[in-house]
């Protein structure tokens, strides 16, 4: 061949040597999608099928064949291994309230910020400590953790744990980047123990580890509870705001839900999966939670009756609605569908069922015991009300037992040691509730005083610019009766000030009208201001009968629960995070003379507000 024709052609045979070889580990870049999601010419990269929009605080874990799996992190701020944040689960109003009526969960997280990783690298830390919503600058609460898939599990990445002898580059296909279907809950046990298997073997230190009890964490499935809450928004969303959400958490405003969510709701001529990370993702950074494949849970279904679920087991729970679904109700967080485990006697699959992974472990490793036996200590102590040492009933049953021998004696003051901790538990516990509501309605009533001044400033406003109205009008009337009386007018000039002086005096009868209505708004706003300032103080003064320290903790975690500190000040939770800074400063009051209702009203008021609505309170 002639050198010169060698030349030209060896760049392209270089290309194509370089693409071949990129093609048995990951294919050639996918050049585009269409309006649902489906993959427009060439073929499908790595990250098409792993992570194919990658942001700040992925955590990436390897998967065989060169892959890798995304998670994303999930906050449950708490103050403690025993502490949980109350979640409304379920579904408000429907049609299946045995199965899916709203009832109350109490969710924690297994891991702490010490368990995460070395390799993970910095960047998922600080992701976590730098969101307030994770609580990591708070005293009383701390961020637990847990991490659940960012997207529905991607076809290539079962095939490369489960039909992938060898760990092999894995040469993709078409709809690699599709979720997985079409198999059931029981293979799906069998991928996650095996994907375990492989980590544990091949990339250890990928996995948090607990060092003292030897224990690793593992692949498994989310629990409903963990499902739901990340549906919702997780620690994104203010509590209320997720028990509000009916189909996907917050998008921006002008923004809409068929950018999130593959149904065909949104797309009524979706016909197919959409490929993972085709549409945009939650505030969590969670894509397809609702729509696109339904998705398994861990735990299995109960039924749901007066606001409880039953302890009974059924089938399995499946999340989410799929892209057929043409209704919200098919899509809400809060929808649990319950779905046979065989079925045509097999295990049973479907083509729009799949599933997302997370990451789990034990909660009792040797590592945490000491830390776990001392909180329950805590906890088992007398410490409601104000409660000492001395008040410690199981200590006194301790010491009355070392002196006897007989088993059955010693048997039944076990019994009676265990009865006592418990009580107190279930005290010291119901106490913690107690101040949560009442500071929730400290924090309401500040609302409440908040809308009622301006409602009194508004009706202040209007009553003066009212009786303005009426001096301006009576000031005109004496000087049109003043002419009406001087003599040698022309009758047509005399008839122009008597209409005049009629109009004045028609609006003097209206404006006076108005009058008592206007001052009853004016007074009624007040009244409930100063109703409002009664028992706000009153509250204050109940909270002070708590140790401080509690109230402080039972602070923050309402707190945590309802305000978000970078919402808009003009939303439910920016609303609330400024009646949580009101609230901190007056239950820190350290001045000599006790807080006064003008002190409250003045901290939350504008100096004008505040002179328009005084004279009236």
């Amino acid at each position: 061949m002639h050198r010169t024709t060698l030349l030209n052609i060896l760049p392209g045979l270089l290309l194509i040597l370089a693409c071949a070889r990129l093609g048995m580990a990951a294919g050639f870049a996918k050049s585009g999608v269409d309006q649902q999601g489906v993959a427009i010419g060439g073929n499908l990269s790595v990250a098409d099928v792993s992570n194919p929009k990658p942001s700040p605080g992925d955590v990436l874990l390897p998967m065989p064949g060169g892959l890798s799996l995304a998670l994303r992190p999930v906050c449950v701020p708490t103050g403690g291994y025993l502490d949980a944040s109350e979640e409304k689960h379920g579904v408000a109003s429907t049609d299946y309230g045995y199965r899916e009526q709203t009832h109350m969960v109490r969710i924690n997280a297994l891991f702490e910020m010490k368990d995460l990783p070395a390799a993970w690298g910095d960047g998922a830390r600080q992701g976590i400590l730098g969101d307030p919503g994770c609580a990591s600058q708070s005293q009383h609460q701390k961020p637990f953790l847990y991490f659940i898939g960012k997207y529905e599990l991607s076809r290539a990445q079962w095939r490369a744990v489960m039909d992938n002898p060898g760990d092999a580059p894995l040469t993709l296909a078409a709809d690699d980047d599709k979720p997985q279907t079409n198999i059931s809950w029981f293979d799906v046990l069998d991928f996650t123990r095996r994907y375990t298997d492989w980590l544990l073997k091949n990339r250890p230190e990928v996995l948090p580890y607990f060092a003292a009890a030897k224990r690793p964490a593992y692949i498994r499935l989310p629990s409903e509870e963990e499902w739901e809450y990340a549906a919702r928004g997780g620690h994104k969303v203010a509590r209320a705001d997720r028990a509000a959400v009916t189909v996907h958490p917050p998008i921006p405003d002008g923004a809409e839900l068929g950018e999130y969510v593959a149904a065909r709701l949104y797309l009524p001529t979706r016909s197919s999966l959409a490929p993972i990370g085709s549409l945009k993702p939650s505030v969590l950074g969670l894509h397809d939670m609702a729509g696109n494949a339904a998705e398994m849970v861990l735990s299995p279904f109960q039924l749901v009756f007066a606001g409880q679920r039953l302890g009974g087991d059924g089938g399995l729970v499946l999340k989410g609605g799929s892209y057929l679904a043409t209704s919200e109700k098919e899509l809400h967080p809060g929808g649990r569908l319950e779905y046979d485990y065989f079925w045509g006697g097999k295990a049973n699959g479907d083509d729009t069922v799949g599933f997302r992974l997370a990451l789990g472990g034990i909660f009792t490793p040797t590592d945490r015991l000491d830390a776990l036996r001392g909180e329950w200590a805590r906890r088992s102590k007398p410490v409601a009300a104000g409660g000492s040492e001395a008040d410690d009933a199981r200590s006194k049953i301790h010491t009355a037992a070392s002196a006897i021998t007989d088993p059955k004696t010693l048997n039944a003051l076990k019994e009676a040691e265990d009865t006592v901790s418990t009580y107190h538990q279930k005290v010291n516990d119901s106490e913690e509730r107690m101040i949560r509501e009442t500071l929730l309605g400290a924090m309401f009533t500040l609302e409440v005083i908040a809308n009622y001044t301006y409602r009194c400033e508004e009706a202040a406003a209007q009553l003066q610019a009212n009786q303005e109205d009426i001096d301006s009008e009576l000031k005109k009337k004496p000087i049109l009766e003043k002419l009406l009386q001087e003599p040698g007018k022309p009758a047509t000039e005399h008839a122009r000030y008597k209409d005049m002086l009629a109009v004045v005096n028609e609006k003097i009868t209206g404006f006076q009208k108005n009058l008592p209505d206007q001052k009853k708004a004016v007074h009624r706003a007040a009244t409930y201001i100063r109703g409002a300032l009664f028992y706000y103080l009153a509250t204050l003064r109940e909270l002070e009968r708590f140790e401080s320290g509690r109230v402080a903790a039972q602070m923050e975690a309402v707190g945590q629960r309802f305000a978000q500190p970078d919402e808009d000040e003009n939303s439910f939770s920016g609303s609330m995070q400024r009646r949580v800074d009101i609230l901190r400063g007056h239950l820190s009051h350290g001045a000599t003379a006790p807080l006064t209702e003008t002190d409250v009203l003045r901290g939350m008021v504008s100096d004008r507000r505040f002179k328009t609505i005084e004279p009236y309170l």
